[in-house]
């Protein structure tokens, strides 16, 4: 019974690694196009010099660099939960 319920902890950590890696993609999809319109605009803005197309630019970096961030706590995060289940095999196959 003892390794069954440490296999069912190791099913529920791989399904939230899965689940971590669909989301992590969802949003890299997402990071890019922020990315792409804060590129423009700021070609937009060097252009124009002027204090709207400059806030424009400012605000859609902030969400391009606001997904940024929301990767990489999902990669920490998906890297941790691997050396969790990594260990978790290793401490099943001791036993």
């Amino acid at each position: 019974m003892r390794s069954h319920s440490k296999a069912q902890r190791i099913s529920d950590a791989q399904a939230r690694l899965r689940s971590l890696r669909q989301e992590s993609s969802v949003i890299k999809e997402q990071a890019a196009a922020f990315q792409e319109i804060a590129d423009d605009l700021r070609l937009r803005q060097l252009v124009a010099e002027t204090p709207l197309s400059q806030k424009e630019y400012s605000e859609a970096k902030r969400h391009a660099d606001a997904a940024h961030r929301a990767i990489d706590r999902l990669e920490i995060q998906a890297l941790e939960l691997e050396v969790q289940i990594n260990q978790m095999l290793r401490d099943l196959e001791v036993v």
